[in-house]
Parts: C-alpha cells; sequence; structure tokens
C-alpha cells in the first residue's frame, strides 16, 4: 500500500508519501511544511508546522510503534526516521516549516513540542546560493522570495548532520535525475530542466537591475463569463519548483509545488513519462494550489488523475474557481474522478480591485457556493466526488493499494 497525505498547511503546501520499503520498514517522504503562520476558517491564527505536520509525524510514529518489529524494524524507535525531506522552492508558504523542523533538529532553532522526535537526514533543497551561483545575496531583492529562509535551511540542515542534494550533479535536483535509495519506488525528478534555471538565473538578475521582483501574473475570466483567459506565472520561485513523479506498487504520484502546468507537462515529455504527450496518474497535487497562471488548459487535458489535491485556502483567491471549472469540465469526457480539499471551508479572500471569483458570470464567496455552481452541470454532477478533509484531522489521507 501506498499512502498519499496532504496535510493542512493552510494557503501552503504540506505532502507526506509513504509506503513498504524493501528495507522491512515503512519508507516517509516529506514534500514542504507549510507556512510561517496563517488563519484558519474562524479567523484564529495557527503555525502549520507546530500545530499540524509535526503533530501529524508525532501520531504516525505512535502508529508505528505500536505494530510488532516483524510488521516494522523501525517500531519503538526514539525518532521517527524520515527518509526524504524535500523543499520545492524557496516561498515561505512551502519553505518556511521546512526552516523550523532544520533549526530545531540543529538546535539553532525553535521546536514544536517533541519536534526533535523527527529525524531527518536527508535533503533535497535549492537554494538560492545553488540557483544562482555567482549572485550576491545582499544584491538581491529577496523579501518576496525567502532567499533569507533558505539560506537558513540550508545552515541548519548542514548544522543538523543532513545531506542536501547528495549526488545530484552540481549539486542542484534537476530534471532527467532517477535518485537511487527509495526501492520499490521509482523517482523521477522531471523540473526545472538545466535550461529553464538559467532562464531564472537571468530573469533573477534583471529583477536585482530593476530592484524590483516580477510580480506573480493572474489573470480572470473574460467579461462575458466565456473561456478563461490564461496568462502564464512568471514567477522566478514557482518556475525553480522541483517536480517529482513517484511510481510505486503500480501506483503514480505527481507532485508539482508551484510549478507551471506547461512545463510540468514539457518535463515529463523530456523524461518519456508522458508517452503521446500524455500521462494519467492516481493522484495530482495541482500546481500552485490551482492557480490560473499555472494550470493551462491544455496541461489538463494531457496530465489526468483519478484524484486531484487542491491545497489552498482561499488566499489570493486559490483554488481559482476557474480552474476549478477547467477541472471539472474533465467530467463531460465520461471520467470519473476525485477533487479534493484541504480546506472545505474555504472562504475567497477579494482581489486587489475588491472583487470576489467568479465562474462564468456567477460570483462564488466560498468553495461550497463554487461546487454548488459545478453541479449545475450534469456531467459533473455525475462524474465527480468532491471530498474534503475532516477539520478534526490534521490531513487528508488516500490509500492507495497495490495496483
Amino acid at each position: 500500500m501506498v499512502i498519499f497525505e496532504a496535510i493542512d498547511a493552510a494557503h501552503g503546501d504540506s505532502i507526506l508519501v509513504r509506503y513498504q520499503g524493501n528495507s522491512g520498514f515503512q519508507r516517509i517522504i516529506l514534500v514542504d511544511a507549510g507556512p510561517k503562520s496563517a488563519n484558519n476558517e474562524d479567523g484564529e491564527k495557527y503555525v502549520p508546522y507546530e500545530d499540524r505536520v509535526i503533530p501529524r509525524l508525532l501520531e504516525i510514529k505512535a502508529e508505528r510503534d505500536a505494530q510488532p518489529k516483524s510488521e516494522d524494524i523501525r517500531s519503538g524507535q526514539p525518532t521517527l526516521a524520515l527518509d526524504l525531506v524535500m523543499c520545492t522552492h524557496i516561498d515561505d508558504d512551502h519553505i518556511a516549516g521546512v526552516e523550523r523542523l532544520y533549526g530545531c533538529l540543529s538546535g539553532d532553532g525553535q521546536c514544536a513540542d517533541d519536534g526533535d522526535k523527527v529525524e531527518a537526514r536527508t535533503l533535497w533543497f535549492n537554494s538560492f546560493s545553488k540557483l544562482m551561483d555567482g549572485v550576491s545575496i545582499d544584491d538581491a531583492v529577496v523579501e518576496s522570495l525567502s532567499v533569507t529562509q533558505g539560506e537558513h535551511v540550508t545552515a541548519f540542515a548542514k548544522a543538523s548532520g543532513a545531506t542536501i542534494n547528495k549526488g545530484a550533479p552540481g549539486q542542484l535536483v534537476a530534471a532527467g535525475q532517477l535518485p537511487k535509495g527509495f526501492a520499490p519506488a521509482k523517482v523521477t525528478i522531471t523540473n526545472p530542466d538545466k535550461k529553464a534555471l538559467e532562464k531564472l538565473k537571468k530573469d533573477w538578475l534583471a529583477d536585482v537591475k530593476k530592484k524590483k521582483a516580477k510580480k506573480k501574473a493572474a489573470a480572470e475570466p473574460s467579461a462575458t463569463g466565456g473561456e478563461v483567459k490564461f496568462k502564464p506565472d512568471q514567477a522566478v520561485a514557482n518556475l525553480s519548483s522541483i517536480v517529482m513523479l513517484i511510481e510505486v506498487f503500480g501506483r503514480t504520484i505527481l507532485l508539482t509545488g508551484d510549478q507551471r502546468g506547461d512545463h510540468v507537462l514539457d518535463g515529463l515529455i523530456k523524461t518519456k513519462k508522458a508517452k503521446g504527450g500524455k500521462l494519467h496518474v492516481d493522484i495530482l497535487k495541482v500546481p500552485h494550489h490551482g492557480a490560473i497562471g499555472n494550470n493551462p488548459k491544455d496541461f489538463v487535458a494531457a496530465v489526468t488523475a483519478d484524484t486531484y489535491v487542491f491545497s489552498a485556502n482561499g488566499k489570493d483567491q486559490n483554488p481559482d474557481p476557474p480552474v476549478l471549472a477547467l477541472y471539472a469540465a474533465e467530467a463531460k469526457k465520461n471520467r470519473k474522478f476525485t477533487m479534493a480539499f484541504t480546506n472545505g471551508a474555504l472562504v475567497y479572500e477579494k482581489d486587489k480591485n475588491g472583487k470576489m471569483p467568479k465562474i462564468g458570470k456567477t460570483t462564488v464567496k466560498t468553495l461550497e457556493e463554487a461546487i454548488a455552481e459545478l453541479k449545475k452541470d450534469p456531467a459533473v454532477k455525475k462524474n465527480v466526488t468532491f471530498l474534503f478533509r475532516d477539520p478534526n484531522k490534521h490531513s487528508l489521507v488516500f490509500e492507495l493499494e497495490k495496483a
């Protein structure tokens, strides 16, 4: 069995993938660990790392320790060993929890309650220093891209004794790499590719010269309520996101970070994972929380899934209702699938112009209203299952039996 979990990280990401390894214990992969802080559905502040990520990992430890050693040879050990921590990129809503994790383990940061009972000796992370070799951090416009947090992660991880990007050429995790040590799973890195990284460096240097960070581009539905017009995301941090395809027990999971869908598809084609330009997976972590600029129509049509996972809480209007409509429209092809959400009580915020999002011509204020609008299409009502994290639990869990 392979277990996929989307931990409630508010407007950020925190993903767990677990499966039985060949060495007699369950392997655990943690991808991202949420933002520095967030608000829940009641408007109360919480810290995903402290209130969700670590508590969930401790629950998993308790579950493991209740097993006999014949089931898992790590049962009863004092710490929960993570086989891999991967930080997809340097945005706060992905990296802040990773920074806290390694700050705790290095002794240089504040631990969550029992946070030191987690062990994380293998880190994949493309830091600013590695991505932008030769660029002075002091000269960079760092605030919007969480560069400082990234440098902390690197320093803390080294101090804790963790390896960083071990075996990766140039010490950068990039497309085409097939990391070892995850048997029986096969892990493929599909993004970012080397050309993309060089372009990102040029874009970053241009931003530094202008003394401002690029604004994340977004698009809105046309005034007539017709087809959504997409303006591709050009944010440097997002386009550096590490994308990982996990294949194990006949199951496939695609983790996309905040990468752009067309870049994800291109990476899948170049790594020969998308045969004929198409790929179907069991679970797709929807790019960039379902943002318009990262989910173009061609990607949605080419990379399909049994379950689409949206990790968002309405901040920045994610998941964008027009994007929900785009994925739901796949039901017209007589496909049955699930659209799953880490925050079912999601409430949308207004955009910079004070407007709420729309599906077609209909304004929606909540995820509930958006889904009700989508279900007006008979194909969606018939073929799409909408699933939400239990608010009393830390994560949304999917258990996939061997295919």
